[in-house]
């Protein structure tokens, strides 16, 4: 008893003096505390998430994660530092769950180290998916917008968006100056899609209208603080985001006369190598395009065949598969398709469309997200280029999931819209992403997908 007593005594006193051996941290904790580490350098993740609290998450809404060499390489260095970490754990020690999270991190953040080499091809500014996209979508449709304080951080973070441009354009003009330039037809739709953005008014510019429409609905903000609040966005996007949009369009039509209307990696000396990873990234096999291409072909055949037998069916019995779509896709096309009247319609049969399916859902499915999904088109700025697309709904409950709907003419036709409804919302990408941002039962960084999406897994 007395041998006993001076053990405890000399442990106590232990950790009293601080020589007492930490325990180690489990693989829950390094999930928790690495994804807090990824999300404190990219604000505009953590701004869509809404991933911490308090003056911490206000002063990262009030920023736009950068797209510079220098962050590139910060996070680069960060993924690093996660898979050494990642690899003390013990996998045999882990429970099934764990290690599922486990290979799942390592995959990621090695698949974006083995991407970093393939950086210099990727275009900064193109019409689909371009920073000159990322940046106004990142404000008009991942920003909470339900208080006052989170309108000041628009604001605020308005004020970044012409710096983040002007990043952009950097790049572009180092890549061109490399050799590395976007095919002739890419520059030419980005152009122009940028002239549209910078060509109206800064007060019916979609970083301005938006604020105030999500203003208008938004707790404690008074009428006097909505007016400040719109004048001080307009004069941003007027004297900053115009210009710098501006200096954007003019090196991109330096880079006209340049380019080519070649498309493919093949034209770069690591076009083979990064095609290949591409390939891997977006279908986590490891099968090579012809193969991939192969499927593709036979899956094509397959469903013409189906749909062959389907128009039959409905009397539509002359021409091929394509010119039969196209028949219907006529017949069924809005009346008037341009008009405002048309574009007002389809958003009311889409929205209809997923009220519909969520009622139907009640009985098919057990568990079912509890965050609503909305509808609304792309601003026209976009329409031209973009696809329909689904954005996540933020945890806490501030920002709802989003199916965005490009409203050009070939689009406004009910030809086709319950099955887009039904894909990008319920039981499709909402079903899917909305719940697992509520599920508690996995990490964080798989609730909010915090580095990046899986094409294979998300449209699979």
């Amino acid at each position: 008893m007395k041998r006993l007593l001076t053990l405890a005594l000399l442990s106590a006193v232990s950790l009293l003096n601080g020589q007492a051996k930490p325990a180690a941290p489990s693989i829950d904790a390094f999930f928790d505390d690495f994804t807090a580490r990824w999300m404190r350098i990219n604000p505009s993740s953590a701004t869509s998430a809404r991933y911490f609290s308090g003056p911490e998450q206000d002063a990262l809404e009030r920023q736009i994660t950068p797209a510079t060499p220098a962050w590139f390489q910060t996070r680069a260095k960060l993924a690093s530092q996660g898979l050494a970490e990642l690899k003390a754990f013990d996998r045999s020690r882990l429970t099934e769950a764990q290690r599922l999270s486990a290979d799942l991190m390592e995959w990621q953040l090695d698949s974006l180290l083995r991407g970093e080499k393939y950086r210099s091809i990727e275009y900064p500014l193109q019409q689909m998916n371009g920073v000159n996209v990322d940046l106004p979508n990142v404000l008009t449709v991942s920003h909470p917008l339900q208080t006052l304080k989170d309108a000041e951080n628009y604001v605020a973070a308005l004020g970044q968006v012409g710096t983040r441009m002007d990043e952009a354009t950097a790049r572009s003009k180092a890549q061109a100056a490399a050799g590395v330039l976007p095919p002739r037809f890419v520059l030419q739709s980005t152009i122009l899609q940028m002239q549209n953005f910078a060509d109206s008014s800064p007060s019916q510019n979609p970083l301005v209208t938006t604020l105030d429409q999500k203003m208008a609905t938004a707790k404690g903000i008074t009428p006097e603080q909505r007016s400040a609040l719109r004048a001080g966005a307009e004069k941003l996007v007027g004297t900053q985001v115009y210009p710098a949009w501006k200096r954007a369009i003019a090196t991109l039509e330096a880079e006209l006369p340049k380019s080519t209307d070649d498309a493919g990696l093949w034209r770069f000396k690591n076009g083979a190598e990064a095609y290949a990873h591409f390939l891997r990234e977006y279908t986590t096999t490891s099968m090579t395009a012809d193969q991939i291409h192969q499927i593709g072909l036979r899956e094509v055949a397959r469903i013409e065949k189906e749909m062959d037998t389907l128009f039959r069916q409905i009397g539509l019995t002359e021409g091929s598969v394509k010119q039969r779509s196209e028949q219907l896709r006529l017949k069924l096309q809005y009346p008037n398709p341009a008009s405002d009247e048309a574009r007002d319609q389809i958003i009311r049969d889409l929205a209809a469309i997923v009220r519909d399916a969520e009622k139907r859902s009640a009985s098919l499915f057990d568990l079912r997200p509890k965050g609503p999904v909305v509808v609304q088109p792309y601003p026209r700025f976009r329409e031209k280029n973009a696809a329909a697309s689904y954005t996540a709904p933020a945890a806490d409950g501030s920002r709802p999931g989003t199916f965005q709907m490009p409203l050009r003419l070939e689009r406004m036709t009910k030809f086709g819209l319950k099955t887009l409804a039904y894909h990008e919302t319920v039981p499709g990408h909402h079903f899917m992403t909305a719940f697992q941002v509520e599920n508690k039962d996995v990490p964080r960084f798989r609730q909010i997908r915090a580095f990046g999406n899986i094409s294979a897994f998300g449209e699979g």
